[in-house]
C-alpha cells in the first residue's frame, strides 16, 4: 500500500478537485454506488467459474455490465450489481491455438476478437483460420462479421466508443535472416476498419516493427497508435504517438519520445483534453490541443511512483479525466522473474500534474488490463487469478470472479 494514510487518500478522492464536473457520470455514478454497495456481501467475494486466463477488460457506460475476454477465446459479461454471469460467448466451432486479442465498445454493444494465428511459433502443418479479425453482438450472443484479413496474425485491436470503426495491428511479413541465430524480423500493419460492412478504409501503418498498440479517443473521432519510424531504412532510436481523422483515415500529425521501448499501451482522457502513454518504464501525458507535454515519468525516476521493477501494461483516465491509473508486473526483464512470483500493481496520477495520489499491491501476479466504473471509485482488472474490482480509495478487492 501506499505510504499515505487511508484518511488522506479518501480526502483527496472524494475531493470536488478529483470528482466534481463529472457531468452525465454524476447520475451515473450514485447509481452505480448505489449499485455496488446495496447487496449483501463479505469483503474480497469469490465467485468461481471455469476460464482461462483474463486477458482484458471493459465496463459499460451505465456501470452495470463489465465484461472480459479470457486466453481461450470466451466472452464473459457479468453484471455488476448481483455480481453474476449473465453469459459466455465462445466461438466453439473453431480450433483455436493462440492467445487472442479483444476490444469491447462504451455501450457494451459489440466485442472485436483478434486471432494471432499462431504467432510467433507457428507449426507449419497447422490449418491456419483466414478469419482472424471477428466482430460479436455482445446482446445477442451471435458473430456479426468477419473482417477480411486474409488470415493475417492479429496482435493488437481497438473499437470506437460508439462500434463504428475498429483499429487491427497484424502481422504482415517475416524475414529471415541469412544468420541462423538471429530471430526473425517481424513487420506490422495497422488498418483501419468500418464496423458496419467490414470494408477496410486504410492502412495506416505499413509494415513497421513493434508492438504498435492502438486506441480510440473519446468521441471516436481521432484514433492513435505508437510506432517506431523509419528513417533511411533503418528503425529511428524512439517512438512517435500518430494520430489520424477516423472517418476518413487522413493524418493528424504525431508526437515524439526518445526512448528505446516501444509504446505498451496509449488512453485517451474522457473530456479530449489529454492522450497518455506508456512504455515499459515510461509514462507520458500530452495536451491534445497545444500538442505539448505535460509530463513525463522516466526510467530512472520511477521509484516516485512505485517501487522497483515495474512495467506499465495498462492506462486508464478516470470518468472525469482528473486522475489516470498505471497497471503493471512488478517484474524485470534483467533478473527474469517468473511471471508465477510477480506482484501486480496498481498507481493512481494526477492526470495534469503527474503526483501519485496513491498505490497498491493489486494481486501476486501481473495486471493485464484496467477500467474505471462511471463513479470513479472503482477499479476492474484483469489478473492472471481472475477478474477483480478493487476499491480505488483504499485498494481493498471488493469481489473476484476466478476460475
Amino acid at each position: 500500500m501506499s505510504t499515505n494514510s487511508a484518511s488522506t487518500k479518501t480526502s483527496e478522492w472524494s475531493s470536488p478537485g478529483y470528482f466534481a464536473g463529472c457531468g452525465v457520470f454524476g447520475i451515473l455514478a450514485v447509481t452505480c454506488a448505489l449499485c455496488l454497495r446495496s447487496e449483501p456481501m463479505e469483503a474480497n467475494q469469490k465467485v468461481r467459474i471455469k476460464a482461462g486466463l483474463i486477458r482484458h477488460v471493459a465496463i459499460s457506460k451505465d456501470g452495470k455490465t463489465a465484461f472480459a475476454g479470457d486466453s481461450d477465446r470466451v466472452i464473459q459479461v457479468w453484471d455488476v450489481a448481483r455480481r453474476s454471469l449473465i453469459r459466455t460467448i465462445s466461438d466453439s466451432s473453431k480450433n483455436h491455438k493462440t492467445v487472442p486479442c479483444y476490444a469491447f465498445c462504451d455501450a457494451g454493444r459489440f466485442a472485436l476478437v483478434g486471432n494471432a494465428n499462431g504467432f510467433p511459433g507457428r507449426n507449419p502443418s497447422t490449418r491456419l483460420d483466414p478469419e482472424t479479425l471477428v466482430l460479436w453482438d455482445l446482446a445477442k450472443g451471435r458473430r456479426l462479421r468477419a473482417f477480411e484479413t486474409n488470415g493475417e496474425p492479429i496482435l493488437n485491436v481497438a473499437l470506437s466508443p460508439d462500434g463504428k470503426w475498429a483499429l487491427s495491428t497484424g502481422v504482415c511479413k517475416k524475414i529471415i535472416p541469412k544468420d541462423g541465430d538471429l530471430p526473425p524480423t517481424v513487420l506490422k500493419s495497422v488498418r483501419l476498419w468500418d464496423t458496419s460492412n467490414g470494408r477496410l478504409v486504410r492502412t495506416l501503418v505499413p509494415e513497421l516493427s513493434g508492438t504498435l498498440p492502438v486506441s480510440f479517443s473519446a468521441n471516436g473521432k481521432l484514433c492513435a497508435v505508437g510506432v517506431r519510424p523509419k528513417k533511411a531504412g533503418d528503425v529511428v532510436n524512439g517512438w512517435h504517438l500518430m494520430f489520424w481523422e477516423t472517418g476518413s483515415g487522413q493524418p493528424k500529425g504525431a508526437l515524439e519520445a526518445i526512448e528505446d521501448n516501444d509504446v505498451e499501451c496509449i488512453a485517451f482522457s474522457g473530456n479530449g483534453q489529454c492522450v497518455a502513454a506508456a512504455s515499459e518504464y515510461t509514462c507520458r501525458v500530452w495536451d491534445l490541443e497545444t500538442r505539448n507535454l505535460k509530463w513525463c515519468e522516466f526510467r530512472d525516476t520511477r521509484k516516485n511512483i512505485m517501487r522497483e521493477p515495474w512495467r506499465i501494461k495498462s492506462l486508464a483516465f478516470s470518468p472525469n479525466s482528473k486522475v489516470l491509473a498505471a497497471a503493471g508486473p512488478e517484474t524485470d526483464y534483467v533478473f527474469k522473474v517468473p511471471h508465477e512470483t510477480a506482484l501486480g500493481g496498481i498507481v493512481f496520477l494526477n492526470s495534469s500534474t503527474g503526483k501519485k495520489i496513491s498505490s497498491f499491491d493489486a494481486t501476486k501476479n501481473w495486471v493485464r488490463s484496467i477500467a474505471f466504473t462511471p463513479d470513479g471509485l472503482s477499479l476492474l482488472g484483469a489478473t492472471a487469478d481472475g477478474l477483480r474490482l478493487w476499491d480505488a480509495v483504499s485498494g481493498k478487492t471488493r469481489f473476484t470472479f476466478i476460475k
